[in-house]
């Protein structure tokens, strides 16, 4: 029994639209957070002030840049290390990367 081959087409333009769409989706990501807080921060704006009185948009932008900041923070210093940690572990049966070693 052989391969079954299914016919390929090299369409050029779609592979420049998905190429540019996946190099900007990281830009898209943030546009779309911004948006989202903004929402966010209208929709529970009257319950927020009650408990919060000086909570504006700016600060409520500055909170989220700040919670951000720790958790990349928190990534980099925890979770990064033990990811690489593992990946050693199941690939080459290391506890630590190479570049450890020098």
């Amino acid at each position: 029994m052989g391969r079954i081959k299914i016919p390929q087409k090299n369409i050029r333009w779609l592979g420049i639209v998905m190429e540019s769409l996946y190099l900007a989706l990281p830009l898209l990501s943030i546009l779309n957070f911004l948006s989202i807080a903004i929402v966010l921060y209208t929709s529970v704006k009257t319950d927020l002030l009650r408990y919060l009185p000086w909570m504006t948009l700016g600060w409520w932008f500055f909170s989220i840049f700040v919670l951000t900041v720790v958790t990349t923070l928190l990534t980099w210093i925890f979770l990064v290390p033990s990811l690489w940690a593992l990946r050693g572990q199941q690939m080459f049966g290391k506890e630590t990367r190479e570049e450890d070693k020098r």
